[in-house]
């Protein structure tokens, strides 16, 4: 954890969502093509660069390039990173970690340092392919691309405004929960990366219920809605929205008659 965090995070760690424990984890971006959204993602969110009057959020499953994004976005807040899997989130609060401690900023140690401490976690499996992947896919907005980038991305998360949330997001009483405590807390949701979690839901009740939540989330008008899908060449692509109907919508297109029992 970084050494401070704020009263926010504090509270929004409390959260005791359903989790799980799987050995099989994702500890970095696997959506192909995060740099080509910028654009769009820049004029989005300029919209919000202005006080909205209450906690502009952000939030991603799993490791959802936080790191990246993050410092690109500094009208956002406070950052929620969600994920079902306990040692999912730890290997991303380890990375957030040691990066929120180094001094260096030199791009090599850092992209070395970091695979390290996930190698350290879960074993040398596919850790550097997977890496450098997420390299590939950030391209010039990745926070190991410069040393300027890593400087960013240390003060970032130096900031302490990252919480990271252990649930089940097909869950109906964890998202009652967690929508609750966001209400309660004046939040708006302007920023949210869901990655494929809906390849991961397992039936039409876990889908429903997910869509449902999505619906009731208090999300900022005009958020900027990143996802991704599986193409035919079983790639994992990302794609972006400027509203949570229009997400709502696209998986409906994309899953047609699927989406609903």
């Amino acid at each position: 954890m970084p050494e401070s965090s704020t009263p926010i995070t504090q509270q929004l760690d409390l959260i005791q969502g359903h989790e799980i424990s799987e050995s099989q984890t994702f500890p970095f971006s696997n959506d192909e093509g995060a740099y080509a959204l910028l654009p769009f993602l820049q004029d989005t969110m300029r919209k919000f660069v202005e006080p909205t009057g209450k906690i502009r959020t952000g939030i991603v499953i799993g490791n959802g390039g936080v790191f990246s994004y993050g410092p690109e976005l500094p009208m956002v807040d406070q950052w929620i990173v969600i994920d079902i899997n306990r040692p999912e989130l730890q290997l991303i609060q380890a990375q957030a970690n040691y990066l929120a401690h180094q001094t260096s900023d030199a791009p090599e140690d850092i992209q070395q340092g970091v695979q390290e401490v996930v190698t350290n976690l879960k074993g040398p499996w596919l850790v550097e392919a997977d890496f450098e992947r997420e390299r590939r896919s950030f391209g010039p907005l990745h926070y190991t691309a410069s040393s300027e980038s890593i400087k960013r991305t240390q003060e970032f998360l130096r900031k302490g405004n990252i919480s990271y949330v252990g649930m089940d997001m097909a869950n109906h009483e964890d998202l009652t929960k967690f929508i609750s405590v966001l209400k309660a807390l004046g939040m708006e949701i302007v920023f949210a990366n869901f990655t494929n979690i809906y390849e991961h839901l397992k039936d039409e009740t876990q889908k429903n219920t997910f869509v449902e939540g999505l619906s009731q989330l208090p999300f900022a008008e005009g958020a900027y809605v990143q996802y991704s899908v599986i193409d035919s060449r079983m790639s994992i692509t990302a794609e972006a929205t400027d509203n949570v109907s229009s997400y709502i919508n696209e998986l409906q297109l994309d899953y047609g008659d699927k989406m609903y029992a």
